[in-house]
């Protein structure tokens, strides 16, 4: 039988949890510091793969709202069963662009007039009421869309070209 007596003796241990934990920060420290190195360095790819996230997310949004509108356009609001889901569409239209009314007024005037048709006056809503908002959103996601694209292509150093 081998002696073990050595192995279990506290003060052997406190050394090797010393030295392991040493090695340990050290490590950790070392690690942090080519981690800060590397955001440093790698700044405008980190950019510029932020801008891109945020351009896919833009039009992924726009998409879904499209998608609605189109949903809409195949309602008629001659057709009296039609009628409810044409109101129930244009809140849901109005929820979808509420994050695009923080940073555009024009957004927050269509989400109002949604809003308006949707909870109090969806008597004043007709046929007509319905396309000149869903041309007026079309043409509103479109300059959002452009928009969210000269971002992208925006040289991170310069101004923006608009």
């Amino acid at each position: 039988m081998h002696n073990l007596a050595w192995f279990t003796a506290p003060v052997f241990m406190e050394d090797v949890y010393k030295n392991v934990a040493f090695i340990a920060h050290t490590c950790t420290a070392i690690l942090g510091l080519l981690t800060i190195w590397g955001l440093i360095r790698h700044r405008k790819k980190i950019r510029s793969f932020v801008q891109l996230l945020g351009h896919n997310l833009v039009n992924e949004r726009i998409r879904r709202i499209r998608a609605t509108i189109t949903r809409l356009d195949e309602l008629n609001h001659g057709v009296k069963e039609d009628r409810k889901e044409i109101v129930a569409i244009l809140g849901e239209l109005a929820g979808m662009i509420r994050a695009f009314t923080k940073h555009n007024a024009e957004f927050l005037q269509m989400y109002e007039q949604m809003i308006k048709l949707t909870t109090t006056n969806s008597e004043g809503l007709s046929e007509a009421t319905k396309r000149r908002l869903a041309e007026e959103l079309n043409c509103l996601l479109d300059d959002q869309a452009l928009a969210a694209a000269l971002n992208l292509m925006e040289d991170s150093d310069g101004p923006k070209t608009r």
